[in-house]
């Protein structure tokens, strides 16, 4: 999760979705010989999908007792993260 202040509210954003623009910003290049080469197809998925592992976990997000705040990407606790990234769905 990737928690920004707006206004009085918090944005959140989830990691997936972090991801999907990450490929969209990604395909939107052309100056990169690797973005326009044989492996174009393989970079994208792989942009797109490189955090499809938190979909659960942000779909509750955890809060930090300290602050109140939903945990983000970044300080959420290391276990989480550790037991995600091996998780990550494989799509065909």
């Amino acid at each position: 999760m990737i928690v920004r202040n707006s206004g009085d509210s918090l944005l959140l954003i989830t990691q997936p979705d972090h991801a999907h623009l990450a490929g969209t910003l990604a395909a939107a290049i052309r100056s990169e010989p690797a973005l326009d080469g044989p492996a174009r197809e393989t970079i994208l998925l792989a942009a797109r999908e490189h955090d499809n592992g938190w979909h659960e976990v942000d779909e509750r997000p955890g809060v930090n007792p300290s602050d109140g705040r939903p945990w983000d990407f970044m300080s959420g606790p290391a276990a989480i993260k550790h037991a995600l990234w091996p998780a990550g769905r494989r799509k065909p």
